[in-house]
């Protein structure tokens, strides 16, 4: 697969639009040899914006056995930089180690922005919302809003905290935050 980022500005000082495409097989057939996978405002600006205040506590968590150890993950040993995971009613409380994975740090720290999603029972959406079976597996595919508060992390350890807010609508999908 080939990637291609187009950016271009945005009517709003400090504004870009952005748009991942991506290489199909349609090009042999004389199509659009990409198409769009993603895309994105990013709004640009000379300081950081104040974080907000800390989610309330989960209350009574139970702590869940490695996910890595009893494969609920998939991830191989350069993502493994989960320490700690509790669940609680809808919602989660993690570790993280930034330094423990390789991989590349880069701009963002994806493999730490990839350990954020860890606190979710991808493999057993149940256990949070008895409507889903467990026929299926709840992976990320869209985000809604990102903001960035401060450099990434990259030593010490990183408190992650994750709520279930609701199924939507087609009632297959999950929104947390």
């Amino acid at each position: 697969t080939r990637l291609r980022t187009v950016v271009s500005r945005s009517s709003r000082d400090g504004c870009f639009k952005v748009e991942l495409l991506a290489s199909t097989d349609a090009a042999a057939a004389g199509e659009e040899p990409f198409v769009s996978a993603a895309r994105a405002t990013v709004v640009m600006a000379n300081a950081y914006p104040t974080p907000p205040a800390p989610l309330p506590p989960l209350g009574e968590t139970q702590v869940v056995p490695d996910p890595y150890a009893a494969d609920a993950l998939f991830h191989g040993p350069a993502f493994h930089l989960l320490r700690e995971l509790r669940f609680g009613q809808g919602g989660s409380t993690s570790q993280l180690a930034p330094a423990a994975g390789t991989v590349p740090t880069g701009l963002l720290n994806q493999g730490l922005l990839d350990a954020l999603l860890h606190g979710i029972p991808n493999d057993s959406p149940s256990q949070w919302i008895p409507e889903i079976s467990n026929d299926l597996c709840q992976l990320p595919c869209a985000l809604s809003e990102v903001t960035i508060h401060g450099p990434p992390p990259r030593s010490g350890s990183v408190r992650c905290e994750v709520r279930l807010e609701g199924l939507e609508s087609d009632r297959r999908r999950v929104s947390y935050r």
